[in-house]
């Protein structure tokens, strides 16, 4: 067929097929696993050997499905794992190769999720029948190490995929795609091997979606498809997260609770983040906070009346509602949402873990405490950043505005923390030397911030006059004005800080009695 053409494509192709089946059979009848590697590497060069380029991709794609089916069948009858190494890198590499050369978008965008599924399925499979062959239901590492390589590459190809994607079609059935082979993953990882398999799942999905959203996403055509979607990432992690804390019983408090947290406020920052890409919507976004404490609340309801003995579950829900319950004034006023959050959650946790005596919330509340704090310096110098005096809409109206109402929660937040650690008469979670410390730092960064607080209103108020003023500055006399703000500026700035300390002093005389903070 190569060289003579003496017989044609067809006939070539089922006589090669012929040996290849020949030599899998004889690798049977021999017991070597050597053969069948033969076997292998010559029934995938097959379609090479035999193109004629017409881009048949979809008979090529299937007859390697077929392959793999067979050999696999083989691996399994003979418990020969290395011939899924085998056929696994074969495939893999060959679609990667298809992908980056010869995919064609639209053209070939249903073949690349159908194929991609078999050849995932029929490996994932493999590797649920290699560990039911021991007659133990526990995988040995190497099964479970195939078992999250197949699904990386798997979730690595559609990361790659997303970027050949256009229409609101395409990302429709891409999206649904993700979400059912997701879910089927999870409920066979839970059963066959390791609920460590969620690990994988649930960044990768939310990963894809942040990439898609941050390139693709158009807020006049993808808005109803991104909230929907969004939505059923959420309650496909969230309910994964609690049904297999309370139902199986497969991870414990601390991983329930990282999961059901963080995927919380993962959906909660994107679904802020697309009522922000419509500007009719943006009043609506207060409500959108308080909506996820009621759903958190009615959960917790759920879950106590169902099973009273899942205290830890009810607990970190009851943190949800409290943060969310308690930013959603803010937010509806323009407060920063990620500070809020931070602050809030972290004075839960604390209250948790003091009060509770939940060691694990009060350990996941001192990170918080320091995220927050950088959360707030960052808003403070970003706002810094963007005042220009030739941009006056970065120019902070003073008290009515979002840094404004960020800081005073961040400082009560920080405020209930110290309160309930002075007067808790429960134990620590920290050693002795760490207590003292902590008890010097919370109060120091609480005074400062709220410091800074009122000072930067006054900062404000005087730039905010100097960009209004700037219209008059024609006016012959009208520079040493302005520039007289800036003074005026300097000097109530001044002022403030010296009324600051004697407030403070006052307090400390009168109330605190502490030598240090004199």
């Amino acid at each position: 067929y190569a060289y003579y053409s003496l017989i044609g494509q067809p006939a070539a192709f089922v006589l090669m097929v012929l040996l290849t089946v020949a030599t899998v059979a004889a690798a049977l009848i021999y017991d070597r696993q050597v053969i069948a590697h033969i076997g292998l590497v010559g029934a995938y060069s097959v379609p090479f050997l035999l193109s004629n380029r017409s881009g048949n991709y979809l008979f090529l794609f299937s007859y390697m499905a077929i392959i793999n089916a067979g050999i696999l069948a083989t691996s399994v009858k003979k418990y020969w794992k290395p011939l899924f190494f085998t056929a696994s890198g074969f495939t893999w590499l060959i679609f990667a190769v298809w992908l980056g050369t010869k995919f064609s978008g639209a053209q070939h965008f249903h073949l690349a999720l159908v194929f991609l599924a078999v050849f995932f399925g029929i490996f994932f499979a493999t590797k649920i029948a290699h560990t039911f062959l021991r007659q133990d239901e526990t995988a040995e590492p190497e099964d479970l190490i195939s078992v999250f390589v197949t699904t990386f590459v798997f979730y690595a190809f559609c990361f790659a995929l997303i970027s050949f994607l256009n229409t609101g079609t395409e990302f429709t059935v891409f999206f649904g795609y993700l979400a059912a082979i997701s879910l089927l993953i999870l409920i066979s990882a839970y059963r066959y091997f390791t609920h460590t398999m969620v690990y994988l799942c649930y960044p990768f999905t939310w990963l894809i979606f942040a990439v898609w959203y941050s390139d693709k996403y158009k807020a006049d055509e993808h808005f109803a498809l991104a909230c929907v979607f969004s939505i059923i990432f959420f309650l496909l992690y969230y309910g994964t997260a609690l049904a297999f804390r309370l139902v199986v019983n497969k991870i414990g408090m601390i991983e329930n609770s990282g999961l059901v947290l963080t995927n919380s406020f993962v959906f909660y920052g994107f679904g802020y983040a697309i009522l922000e890409s419509r500007e009719n919507l943006h009043q609506y976004q207060g409500l959108f906070t308080v909506a996820h404490a009621v759903f958190h609340s009615i959960v917790a309801q759920v879950v106590s009346r169902l099973r009273a003995s899942a205290n830890d579950v009810v607990q970190v829900l009851t943190v949800l509602i409290i943060t969310f319950a308690t930013i959603a004034i803010p937010v509806q006023f323009d407060g920063n949402r990620i500070t809020l959050i931070w602050a809030v959650e972290a004075a839960a946790l604390f209250w948790f873990g003091r009060v509770k005596q939940i060691r694990l919330f009060e350990y996941l509340s001192y990170p918080l405490m320091l995220l927050a704090t950088f959360s707030l310096l960052i808003n403070w110098a970003t706002s810094f950043s963007e005042r220009t005096e030739f941009a006056s809409e970065h120019n902070l109206r003073p008290i009515l505005n979002g840094d404004f109402v960020t800081a005073l929660v961040f400082v009560a937040s920080f405020a209930v923390i110290y309160w309930i650690d002075r007067h808790s008469d429960q134990e620590s979670a920290l050693p002795e030397e760490m207590r003292t410390a902590f008890r010097i730092i919370l109060p120091a960064v609480a005074i400062g911030a709220l410091y800074n607080t009122f000072r930067t209103e006054i900062d404000n108020y005087y730039n905010l006059r100097i960009v209004e003023s700037r219209a008059q500055l024609l006016d012959a006399g009208a520079f040493s004005r302005n520039r007289d703000l800036g003074y005026f500026n300097a000097i109530w700035q001044i002022d403030y800080s010296m009324l600051f300390l004697a407030v403070v002093s006052v307090v400390n005389l009168r109330r605190i009695r502490s030598a240090m903070l004199a």
